[in-house]
């Protein structure tokens, strides 16, 4: 009997095609299988946290959202007391400390105009120094940046028949300098950071103390002063004086945060706003009448910016003397900072009425700062530091609401001027406000809770301000406002001005 070979049910191919399919049939279920851990995991968090992701409604009930809020709750551990250079440190010992090690040279000036870019073509250069010298003559220009700004910059400081008188002295840092001063002066090693313009400036602002700087003028290169004997006035106005300790009565060096103020003394009017129902925060763009309505600065809280008590705030006429003060900000004309969402969804053009009759903040009644139009007094060049971390855009609103409510603890307020600047628009298209919309997103979500802790919550314990500056720092890194690098990073700047 002759035997057949039965042929086979499946051809080689079909099953090499089944093996190839069952193996990919096992990877795609160990990624399920990690996707559903995934998941769990997220909903186990979630429900540890739901106190943060339902609020309640108006009417009492709660209202699930798919959102998370930022709580502005401590997350972290406090941070030990072996961390702190500051907290137990006298006025005595302070003083002494700021008696060290003395200032260099001056560069002629003791007002700095300080512009940082972090990467700006040669034409943009040129347009700086040309901003910077329309602050007066009286002013050091300070620019920081990349080596074809700084080169343009002093080759325009040669020709003294176009700008000759604009400044006393022009200091140019590029970024190999300012690697070198961030690493001398503040202990900051990460060379890559400098592409930050805000962290450029923390270090230009060292440079200009240790040159004897006693008011700085913080801008950009947006942003032209055109009337000059309103900002003198504004200049004038300002605290000369140390911001007082708790427990001195005795003068030191500027940024040190001891001593008491020792102003001029002269009687200025002012136009003090008093929010209803000690309302937080101030929409200080309403107090001069713009062109377009609603408009609200860059770094005001969100949820305050349709609420009347922030902008329709009677204004009452006091006369106080000028060494209160030691923040001067102009609204700027033209195209002010405002947010990304406004930017937007608004006219960007705004024009605001000119009076010769500034705002003064009251304690409890913030207004946001900027980088841009603001002037630092004597007795408020600590304030300067920007948190590395947070994004240029954050940054200086970040640093100002900090500053606001250690200048209360100083005996210090903000005034706000009518424009003596103007602006010009930092985006010629729709893309780059959009690209702001992206970088703002920290400050819509952190600032509404950020105003209720430092007004509310936050009290110091430390009898410096140094020690104060160091005490709330640490204690947003708890709540996750800034981070531990910025934390170390403040602790650094204090301990450079507390040595110059």
């Amino acid at each position: 009997m002759a035997l057949t070979r039965r042929r086979p049910l499946l051809s080689p191919l079909t099953v090499h095609r089944l093996r190839s399919n069952q193996k990919r049939l096992l990877v795609a279920l160990v990624v399920s299988l990690a996707l559903i851990a995934s998941v769990l995991r997220s909903s186990k968090n979630s429900s540890q946290s739901q106190a943060d992701v339902v609020e309640p409604s108006p009417g009492g009930a709660t209202t699930a959202t798919s959102g998370r809020l930022f709580s502005g709750q401590r997350v972290r551990m406090p941070l030990p007391p072996s961390m702190f250079r500051f907290a137990n440190m006298s006025v005595a010992e302070l003083e002494r400390r700021s008696r060290l090690v003395g200032r260099t040279h001056s560069l002629g000036c003791d007002k700095f105009a300080v512009v940082a870019t972090a990467a700006s073509p040669q034409p943009q250069a040129a347009y700086a120094l040309h901003v910077l010298a329309t602050v007066g003559g009286d002013w050091c220009a300070l620019i920081g940046g990349d080596a074809a700004l700084a080169s343009v910059a002093e080759a325009l400081a040669d020709r003294l028949g176009v700008w000759g008188g604009s400044w006393r002295s022009v200091a140019t840092l590029d970024h190999t300098e300012l690697e070198e001063y961030g690493r001398s002066l503040l202990g900051w090693n990460n060379g890559r950071v400098l592409g930050d313009p805000h962290v450029c400036k923390n270090i230009a602002y060292v440079y200009a103390i240790q040159h004897r700087a006693r008011y700085i003028w913080d801008t950009d290169d947006k942003h032209v002063v055109h009337d000059r004997d309103h900002f003198a006035s504004m200049v004038a106005s300002t605290s000369t004086g140390i911001p007082p300790s708790a427990d001195s009565d005795s003068d030191s060096d500027p940024g040190t945060g001891t001593g008491t103020g020792t102003g001029t003394g002269t009687h200025r009017q002012y136009q003090v706003p008093f929010p209803t129902g000690s309302f937080p925060s101030f929409n200080m763009f309403a107090a001069f009448r713009p062109s377009v309505w609603p408009i609200w600065p860059r770094g005001l809280p969100l949820t305050h910016i349709r609420d009347k008590r922030s902008s329709h705030v009677p204004l009452a006429n006091v006369s106080v003397t000028g060494d209160i003060v030691g923040v001067v900000v102009s609204v700027a004309a033209v195209h002010p900072d405002s947010d990304a969402l406004h930017g937007l969804t608004m006219p960007s053009v705004v024009d605001f009425a000119v009076t010769t009759v500034p705002l003064l903040l009251p304690a409890g009644v913030f207004v946001p700062i900027n980088a841009l139009s603001t002037l630092f007094a004597p007795t408020a060049l600590w304030m300067l530091f920007q948190p590395p971390s947070l994004h240029p855009r954050v940054a200086d609103v970040i640093r100002g609401y900090i500053g606001q409510r250690l200048l209360w603890q100083a005996g210090l307020a903000v005034s706000v001027s009518s424009p003596f600047v103007s602006a010009e628009p930092k985006w010629p298209h729709v893309r780059g406000r959009q690209l702001d919309l992206s970088s703002e997103r920290t400050l819509y979500a952190h600032t509404p809770t950020l105003v209720e802790f430092l007004r509310d919550t936050w009290l110091p314990s430390a009898p410096t301000l140094p020690g104060q500056m160091e005490e709330l720092f640490a204690e947003l890194h708890a709540r996750d406002f800034v981070t531990l690098n910025d934390v170390l990073a403040v602790q650094h700047w204090l301990s450079t001005l507390t040595s110059l």
